[in-house]
């Protein structure tokens, strides 16, 4: 069972930038759970009131994804590749408005604004705007999260299969018609 929260959720053990985060909701009067493994990735920061930070099992960080009201994610810059993807597709799967950083390859799946908010990485008074909008304004939170769920419904692993192997069977028929 999903407990539903009024919090912002994040979370990740590899290439986040956590630090961005939490000067985007420092003095929010919302709160905001970081579940992450790699304690690294928050070295030589001060946390906030606001902020609990926890280690999750993979049970638990999908249940905290689940529950919150909108998921932030934060991806280091400068990495020659996009991460993340599992955890905003869960969470837009679930129909929560998402926020991320990584606009080189969240761009592919979230469409800004409408199944998603798209931030440069870094800059945490743009990230603060984005977060306060889905806050202040639930109904286009509420109807991006709609969004999200009906796009991310369509980028399941069993659709993924169903898609190939129809690409399989229109090969297979039209090689036939050449033998």
């Amino acid at each position: 069972p999903v407990r539903k929260g009024y919090y912002i959720f994040s979370g990740g053990n590899r290439d986040r930038d956590f630090k961005t985060l939490i000067e985007a909701v420092m003095g929010l009067t919302v709160k905001t759970i970081i579940a992450t493994n790699n304690q690294s990735l928050l070295k030589g920061i001060k946390l906030p009131e606001n902020v609990e930070v926890i280690s999750a099992t993979d049970p638990q960080f999908y249940q905290l994804l689940a529950g919150s009201r909108l998921v932030v994610l934060t991806m280091s810059e400068g990495f020659l590749h996009s991460g993340g993807q599992q955890t905003f597709l869960n969470a837009m799967y679930w129909g929560k408005p998402v926020i991320v950083t990584d606009q080189e390859g969240a761009k592919d799946y979230i469409e800004n604004e409408k199944t998603g908010i798209l931030v440069e990485p870094g800059n945490h008074q743009v990230l603060r705007e984005a977060i306060l909008y889905l806050l202040e304004n639930p109904e286009k939170a509420q109807k991006m999260g709609e969004e999200a769920k009906r796009i991310a419904e369509n980028m399941t692993t069993e659709k993924f299969f169903q898609g190939i192997l129809s690409l399989a069977q229109e090969y297979t028929k039209s090689a036939n018609k050449f033998t």
